[in-house]
């Protein structure tokens, strides 16, 4: 008897991309980009520094295809450029964060340095909630919400101190070296020594502030995917960086490529908004600048959240090179209600199992 035979075996069904072509994993990222809570909440933030440090009247329309890039995200800033008189120079923030006005309104530098901080901290909080809705959307077919993920960015916010601090302490130690350094040189044979030691001692320094910082972004979605502490989100960061710094530059490359084509789409959609608000609101106040201001954050706001995207995405890819995870492993949030315990099996004389309520009924009979 003739056996039975697959006419179609060796037939190619399905396609893994991500296995044949990890790079892939940024395409599926792009859409992931365009997350409209996550761009709202961007410009609103950036909108909300810019006012704080002085900001008061907005660019005009265009002011994103007239000035640079760069120049155009520090005029949303307020930090010191001016596109087109994008601010009064009575209330620019280049004179109150920096120099300061002949009227003797300058800041505090402890308040500035508080201000920053603050600004930095609430940046790092948003970029893990980002992460953490990113790797859920491309690791599984489930979801996190932006309120679920800014939750979670709260309770692990924690485990990102070690890595943020570890490129802060690395610059410290550089400044040591350099201080002790001067220090030694007024003496011939003590500076003889010191040289060679502070030149060996600055270039450790100067590397390992630069692989940190690297490895900062990387450790960022480490705790949004593994819930890992700081230890090993920082570890994690720096072993993809260093094992794979070719793919990490090439999948970079990559990131900003797509990142340019939807600034570009963003920035189109937020000018043409901005034309029409403008000419809705013609003798505005404050709060009409206020939101004038966040529309012209919105491709700010986007380069921000893709940046955090594509990390999310290009730490999958290392993570699946560097150590043959899958890329669907994700710390998924677990119940913490406990397991319900099995009801015992109850037995009657003769051993045979019963219910609970048979046996009740057998010894009210009895």
């Amino acid at each position: 008897m003739k056996g039975i035979t697959d006419l179609d075996e060796g037939t190619l069904r399905r396609v893994d991309w991500l296995e044949l072509a990890p790079a892939t994993i940024l395409a599926q990222a792009f859409s992931a980009t365009f997350k409209t809570s996550f761009l709202l909440l961007g410009a609103l933030g950036i909108a909300l520094f810019a006012t704080a440090a002085g900001a008061t009247k907005t660019p005009d329309v265009g002011a994103w295809g007239d000035c640079p890039f760069s120049a155009s995200v520090r005029c949303v800033g307020a930090l010191g450029a001016h596109c087109g008189g994008a601010t009064d120079p009575t209330t620019d923030s280049a004179a109150l964060l920096a120099a300061g006005t002949e009227t003797g309104t300058k800041p505090t530098r402890g308040a500035v340095c508080a201000a920053h901080t603050v600004a930095l901290l609430a940046a790092i909080w948003f970029a893990l909630a980002i992460a953490r809705t990113t790797t859920a959307r491309l690791a599984t077919s489930g979801r996190s919400s932006t309120a679920a993920s800014l939750k979670f960015a709260t309770l692990r916010l924690k485990s990102l101190f070690i890595p943020a601090l570890a490129p802060l302490l690395f610059a410290a130690a550089l400044g040591a070296t350099g201080a002790v350094s001067k220090l030694a040189a007024g003496s011939g044979v003590l500076a003889a020594v010191a040289a060679p030691v502070s030149a060996l001692l600055f270039f450790v320094f100067v590397a390992l502030a630069a692989l940190t910082t690297v490895a900062f972004p990387l450790a960022t979605v480490a705790v949004a995917t593994e819930k890992s502490d700081g230890f090993d989100a920082l570890a994690r960061g720096v072993s993809y960086a260093t094992r794979r710094p070719a793919h990490l530059i090439f999948y970079a490359v990559l990131a900003a490529i797509l990142t340019a084509v939807g600034a570009g789409l963003v920035g189109w959609a937020s000018e043409t908004a901005r034309g029409f608000y403008v000419g809705a609101f013609v003798d505005g106040g404050a709060w009409v600048e206020f939101w004038n201001l966040a529309l012209f954050a919105l491709p700010a706001s986007y380069c921000g959240v893709s940046a955090v995207v594509y990390t999310s995405a290009i730490y999958l890819a290392l993570r699946r090179s560097v150590d043959g995870t899958p890329f669907d492993a994700f710390a998924a949030d677990g119940s913490e209600r406990k397991a319900r315990r099995l009801r015992p099996i109850l037995q009657d004389a003769q051993g045979a199992p019963v219910f609970a309520d048979e046996k009740k009924d057998d010894e009210l009979a009895k």
